[in-house]
């Protein structure tokens, strides 16, 4: 069975993400444990995202290119900002797991905040 291409499109923004995360780690069994472990993870994270995007594509509710370009924004600014606070932070097993961890609360954030900004947009709020 092939992988749809929009579960492939998902898995590649999470192994940007991933790369970010460890970026910078000593290379080690532990490191690389953790690495595999987080591929399979985004892989399986992909798999779902791309049926749930299937299902409301299907439905008439697929997110619009306005929401999806607003919540591309709002990540690659946590991006950023999570870019700046790990450069400090020494390497190792635990801020790797915390570096995963706000890389998906940003993920999150983001689409929600795109959502929001998307309706706002179109409503004309000034707010």
């Amino acid at each position: 069975m092939a992988v749809p291409t929009r579960d492939a499109g998902y898995f590649i923004l999470f192994l940007r993400i991933i790369d970010q995360a460890f970026r910078g780690a000593p290379i080690g069994p532990t490191t690389n444990t953790f690495v595999i472990i987080t591929w399979v993870v985004a892989f399986i994270i992909s798999v779902g995202l791309g049926d749930f995007t299937a299902k409301k594509a299907r439905a008439g509710k697929a997110p619009s290119l306005f929401t999806f370009l607003f919540a591309l924004a709002w990540f690659l600014l946590f991006s950023a900002v999570l870019g700046l606070v790990f450069r400090f932070v020494p390497m190792g097993p635990v801020s790797d797991i915390f570096a995963i961890i706000a890389y998906g609360i940003a993920f999150i954030a983001s689409i929600g905040l795109g959502n929001f900004t998307a309706k706002k947009a179109r409503d004309g709020s000034q707010t």
